[in-house]
């Protein structure tokens, strides 16, 4: 996935176009982060029951 952006940033110019990729980088990670934090608090709620 961050090898697909990296690529794609090199093939479009500088400008807004670069800078929406990075920002939809980010907010992926940002997704991915909140994926597994969400899968992380469901596995603390079952050992607590």
């Amino acid at each position: 996935e961050g090898i697909y952006f990296k690529s794609v940033a090199r093939r479009i110019p500088t400008g807004a176009q670069s800078q929406l990729i990075v920002r939809d980088s980010q907010l992926s990670m940002q997704v991915h982060t909140f994926e597994e934090n969400r899968k992380l608090i469901s596995k603390l709620r079952v050992h607590r029951s």
